[in-house]
C-alpha cells in the first residue's frame, strides 16, 4: 500500500508491532489483502473521500424534505374517513406536545387547515414534498456513489428518476407507518391504558 504511511508507522514503537501482526493475517476472498491493507484502504477512503461533508449534505437534504411531508400529512388528516379520528388525533398530540405548542398548533395551524379543505394546497404540498424527498434520496445516491477509490457515473435524469422511485417507495412506507402507529396508539394503546387506569 502506501510506503509513506508504512514508514511513519514503523517509527512508532508499539504501533509497528501491531502493523506487522496485521500484515501477517491474510483474509480469504480478499485477493491476498491483509487486515492492515483493508484498514488502510478504509481510513484513506474516509479521510480523502470527504465523508463528513457528504454526510452533512445528505442530512440537510432530508431535513428540508421533512417539513413539506409533515405538512402534507397534517393536510391529509381531515380527509381520513374514520369517525372521531380528528379529535382523537388532537388528543394524541396534546398528550406529548408542550401546552403552549399544542395550543398554537391546534388553534392556528390545524383548525385553519381543517376548515379550509383545499385540493390545490394538498396537491401542491404533495408534489413539493415528493420533489424534495427525491432530492434527498438523490443526495444519498450522490454521497454513496462517489468514493476516493472508485466513482459511479450516472446521468442526471436517470439518477433523479431512480431517486424519485425510491422517494415514492419511502413516502408510501412512511405513510403506512404513520397510519399504523396512529391507529395503534389511538385505538389500542389508549383504550387499554384507560381500562387499566380505571380498574385501579
Amino acid at each position: 500500500m502506501s510506503r509513506e504511511i508504512e514508514e511513519r508507522l514503523e517509527r512508532i514503537p508499539v504501533i509497528n508491532l501491531v502493523v506487522r501482526f496485521l500484515k501477517e493475517i491474510k483474509l480469504p476472498g480478499f485477493e491476498g489483502l491483509s487486515i492492515y491493507d483493508l484498514v488502510e484502504l478504509y481510513v484513506i477512503g474516509i479521510v480523502r473521500g470527504a465523508l463528513t461533508t457528504r454526510a452533512s449534505a445528505i442530512a440537510f437534504s432530508f431535513f428540508t424534505a421533512i417539513f413539506p411531508f409533515l405538512l402534507f400529512v397534517i393536510i391529509l388528516i381531515p380527509y381520513i374517513p374514520i369517525a372521531n379520528f380528528q379529535t382523537e388525533f388532537l388528543d394524541f398530540l396534546n398528550s406529548f406536545l408542550p401546552p403552549q405548542t399544542s395550543e398554537f398548533f391546534i388553534d392556528n395551524i390545524f383548525k385553519d387547515i381543517s376548515s379550509n379543505k383545499s385540493g390545490g394546497l394538498l396537491s401542491t404540498i404533495f408534489v413539493l414534498s415528493i420533489l424534495l424527498m427525491a432530492n434527498g434520496v438523490s443526495a444519498v445516491f450522490s454521497g454513496f456513489e462517489t468514493s476516493y477509490h472508485e466513482q459511479l457515473v450516472r446521468g442526471v435524469f436517470k439518477q433523479y428518476l431512480f431517486a424519485l422511485g425510491v422517494a415514492l417507495i419511502l413516502a408510501v412506507l412512511v405513510l403506512v407507518t404513520v397510519a399504523f402507529f396512529g391507529y395503534f396508539q389511538i385505538y389500542i394503546i389508549q383504550p387499554l391504558y384507560e381500562s387499566l387506569s380505571g380498574q385501579q
